[in-house]
């Protein structure tokens, strides 16, 4: 089944949100429900967000632009099929609260209990001068 799950967390970056999302196969359902997911986060109290999962989304260039104007959609790693990665569908997008990088897609033992590889990356803070810090001191794996 498709769907998204918002979870408020206590870090030690402090609260953050992440949202893990499953979206449709088809373009039209994925910008449905990316709206849906913008207009609920729209209506809570506001806080650092990560939004990552199966976008199901190919291209880089369309698709996703529901949620572009509040976050920043990083680069997708190849990770799906698992057995042979061709395709780009999972991702992780950020608001401008936090600094996210991506980390390696880790290499899976076979047989691998998904069909998508997983995806990681490192949050930080942004710091409150906007200064970027090319190694982040303080940071947290988000697991897909």
């Amino acid at each position: 089944p498709r769907g998204a799950v918002v979870v408020d967390l206590l870090s030690a970056l402090g609260p953050i949100r992440v949202v893990g999302v499953h979206l449709g196969l088809l373009r039209r359902s994925r910008r449905r429900q990316l709206d849906y997911v913008r207009d609920f986060l729209a209506g809570l109290a506001p806080m650092p967000t990560v939004i990552a999962g199966d976008f199901n989304e190919r291209s880089t260039r369309v698709g996703l632009g529901r949620i572009a104007q509040d976050f920043t959609i990083l680069p997708a790693a190849r990770t799906f099929p698992s057995t042979l990665p061709l395709l780009p569908l999972d991702r992780i997008a950020h608001c401008d609260q936090l600094q996210v990088r991506m980390e390696p897609v880790p290499k899976m033992p076979a047989p691998h209990p998904s069909d998508h590889r997983p995806i990681v990356a490192a949050v930080t803070a942004r710091p409150m001068d906007g200064s970027e810090h090319p190694d982040p001191p303080h940071s947290s794996p988000l697991p897909r």
